[in-house]
């Protein structure tokens, strides 16, 4: 739709739940998530031909995708209900190379990659806490960034600076 909320266009038309849409850097391609069955997936979708390319094959709930910078990988969230907690995985642009980004007893979830493709920011922690943490993309390495256990949403600046809410109600930036 415009920004004046005009012309609604669905893009698809399916009796199935599509959510977390997530634009490619060049505008070309829309990943999103949508519920298949029991099974939840990450698609990509061709903007101009609305061709539809599931990218996620697991039995497990996958969502949250977010585009590298130069648009050629995917990181998203994986939620295993054996477990119940969410991982972070990443994965080529059609699905190819996948791979487990962290691996510890927390729950993972808001993959945000930085502007230069470094990093991915996410919420990590126990489900009655979060903070805000790093993953190196080039290592796997992650630092904890924020110890108040209550953060949530990280999102990028164009500088590089991560901005996050918490449930204190201040957003606070991290340099």
């Amino acid at each position: 739709m415009d920004a004046n909320g005009r012309h609604k266009r669905p893009l698809l038309r399916t009796p199935d739940v599509e959510s977390d849409p997530s634009w490619s850097p060049d505008g070309t391609r829309i990943a999103y998530s949508a519920r298949r069955g029991n099974e939840r997936h990450v698609f990509v979708i061709q903007v101009t031909t609305r061709t539809v390319t599931q990218v996620t094959h697991s039995a497990l709930y996958d969502y949250e995708p977010d585009w590298s910078p130069d648009g050629s990988r995917l990181v998203f969230s994986r939620y295993d209900s054996d477990e119940d907690r969410s991982q972070l995985f990443l994965s080529n642009a059609d699905g190819s190379q996948e791979r487990q980004v962290v691996v510890d007893d927390g729950d993972d979830v808001g993959p945000r990659w930085s502007p230069d493709g470094r990093f991915v920011a996410f919420v990590g922690g126990p489900d009655d806490e979060g903070y805000i943490e790093l993953v190196e993309v080039a290592t796997y390495a992650h630092t904890r960034l924020t110890h108040g256990g209550e953060e949530y949403s990280a999102a990028w600046t164009a500088d590089g600076r991560i901005l996050y809410a918490n449930d204190a109600g201040e957003d606070e930036t991290s340099g």
